[in-house]
């Protein structure tokens, strides 16, 4: 019995496929610098974040005081991050994202109509700065959403991008959100269809569509937007597109019968921005859908229907 032990104990030992000890010491050396280095580069990136984070809470006081033009509050801001260089207390790495801030600003005021949504338009850019702090896995991946999703050309018609699952809407990230919302340029086909099938989700986000329907709720909204609903779907003009280029257009009442064209849109900042409302009972905590058509472009209010007998 003692002599097939042995054998068993000295054929374990000799086991090719077990690793020496002289090759067992390195393999966990290397263990342990791997572990060590996911750890630094953990560190390096909460540290990252915690900078992207000051940054945009830096730039939202500006949020907290009077409303003013596009140009006082783009000198505002720049003054904000000349003061955050001052201080050097930010990651050296985050220098060409206050760069970009720099330029994102100093072209704000040559937006077209940027003085009916300026105070959006800034939450949106720390919006921005706050979803790539929260959804980077690593301080590369950081920087670079950054250094692309803050490169926002003065006219962006040509820039925004159309007909898009909702998945790829949603990663364009905050600023090309909130920038589709305002387009000044129709689409250049149209698809007919229904409220209920642009609830459902049937349709493609940034396309032209043409709905009829009955209104059963309209409301002019704190931001300016003139709105007016078709059961649970949410519709939107915008005041530049109203005032500067839809003078003429009709605004519907509760119960008319309309006919409208414009943008599908899905609203996914809806909580962040300044009309938000939790207690509304359409739009508000309870919303029933995150689809819009917003910008509406053109309204028709149609006859009532005929009454069948």
């Amino acid at each position: 019995m003692k002599t097939l032990a042995l054998i068993v104990v000295v054929a374990f030992a000799q086991d090719p496929a077990a690793p020496s000890l002289e090759q067992a010491q390195p393999q966990a050396g290397q263990a342990a610098g791997h572990a060590a280095r996911r750890v630094s580069q953990r560190q390096d990136l909460e540290r990252l974040k915690k900078d992207v984070r000051y940054v945009a809470e830096e730039l939202d006081r500006e949020l907290l005081g009077p409303k003013t033009n596009a140009t006082n509050s783009a000198a505002a801001l720049r003054s904000r991050i000349a003061g955050l260089r001052a201080r050097g207390n930010l990651d050296p790495r985050l220098d060409p994202v206050l760069a970009k801030l720099e330029q994102l600003y100093s072209t704000m005021d040559q937006r077209e109509h940027i003085d009916y949504f300026v105070r959006s338009f800034m939450r949106a850019v720390t919006d921005e700065l706050r979803e790539a702090a929260e959804q980077s896995k690593d301080s590369a991946a950081l920087l670079k959403r950054l250094d692309d999703n803050l490169d926002v050309p003065v006219q962006t018609e040509g820039w925004l991008k159309e007909d898009l699952s909702v998945a790829d809407f949603k990663r364009q990230g905050p600023i090309k959100i909130f920038i589709a919302k305002h387009r000044l340029r129709r689409p250049k086909k149209h698809v007919a269809t229904t409220a209920a099938a642009v609830v459902a989700g049937r349709h493609h986000v940034q396309i032209g569509v043409e709905i009829e329907g009955v209104v059963t709720r309209r409301k002019l909204q704190v931001d300016g937007d003139t709105t007016f609903d078709l059961g649970t779907l949410h519709n939107e003009v915008t005041p530049e597109w109203r005032l500067v280029f839809g003078r003429n257009m009709p605004i519907p009442n509760d119960g008319d019968r309309v006919r409208f064209k414009g943008w599908t849109y899905y609203d996914s900042f809806h909580r962040s921005e300044e009309e938000f409302d939790i207690a509304d009972p359409d739009m508000g905590a309870e919303r029933k859908t995150l689809w819009e058509i917003h910008p509406v472009m053109d309204v028709e209010i149609l006859p009532p229907a005929p009454q069948r007998r």
